[in-house]
């Protein structure tokens, strides 16, 4: 029986398709070639262990992520603060622990967006020039919506009333349309229901149609002519202005039982005719 050789490889070095010494090679790993000829040793340095292997290139902090290629590339947009334990996005020196910064001043640069998959509506934005969002309607935001805004807070729904607070002038708490305004920069107070308004103004109470800013009034109670009631209620009576005469608005008083009593001054009678008349009105004859 003839013998048969078996030549049988106990070590990696020497084959023909492999490395033939480990000299420089250290800490490397084994690799087939790019072309498949044969297996070659490859340095680590290029491949990511955590918190073993070091990185060849980058900056402290950045995040990674696989870029075109598919090789590993590094992200400058963000950055991790370890020793604080922060994340800053455009900046490295975060203050919180999320620390995002706009990319500019405008209102167009967002330091944070959240809308829908159509882009139609915003949920929520955060601009540059400090602009705060709330909800929109449509592609553009519009007062039709929630926001704060320069010191300021919107609540409204297009076409009707709204919110507004401001620190600072005019510092107005504000209902349009005709529904409550407060402002301290003209020291008004609003209470208006469509033509029906009640004014506090420079020290003065007005109920009225219209605010009347001028004569110089304070500590004052201002009564325009308006229906005169004709309810009687148990236990309360009415004041209101009317006219005695025409172009002589005076006050009326309307009791509970609805006797209406006037309060102005009577010119002095200078005939009998115009005594007469005064008593009459006095209910004295």
């Amino acid at each position: 029986m003839a013998n048969i050789n078996v030549d049988i490889t106990t070590t990696l070095l020497g084959d023909t398709d492999t490395p033939n010494s480990y000299v420089g090679e250290g800490g490397k790993f084994l690799a087939v070639k790019a072309d498949e000829s044969g297996t070659e040793f490859k340095s680590v340095s290029s491949d990511l262990t955590i918190d073993t292997t070091p990185i060849t290139g980058g900056s402290t902090g950045y995040p990674l992520y696989h870029k075109s290629g598919n090789v590993v590339g590094e992200f400058t947009g963000a950055y991790f603060d370890t020793v604080n334990n922060r994340v800053g996005i455009r900046t490295t020196t975060p203050n919180a622990s999320v620390d995002i910064v706009a990319p500019g001043s405008l209102s167009t640069d967002y330091a944070l967006l959240v809308r829908n998959s159509y882009s139609t509506t915003k949920f929520l934005e955060i601009s540059g020039n400090g602009n705060y969002y709330l909800s929109s309607n449509g592609s553009t935001l519009t007062d039709a919506f929630s926001r704060i805004s320069d010191g300021r807070m919107f609540m409204a729904k297009s076409g009707g009333n709204f919110i507004e607070l401001n620190p600072s002038a005019p510092n107005r708490f504000y209902f349009p349309s005709n529904g409550l305004q407060i402002t301290s920069g003209s020291n008004t107070t609003v209470i208006d229901t469509t033509n029906a308004g009640f004014y506090f103004y420079t020290g003065t109470l007005q109920i009225g149609s219209g605010l009347v800013a001028t004569g110089g009034a304070s500590m004052a109670i201002w009564l325009e002519n308006g229906t005169a009631p004709s309810t009687n209620y148990v236990d309360r009576h009415w004041y209101y202005s009317a006219d005695q005469t025409p172009g002589n608005a005076a006050p009326h008083f309307r009791t509970e039982n609805g006797a209406v009593v006037r309060l102005y001054k009577q010119p002095k009678p200078t005939t009998l005719a115009g005594v007469i008349t005064l008593l009459t009105n006095l209910g004295l004859c």
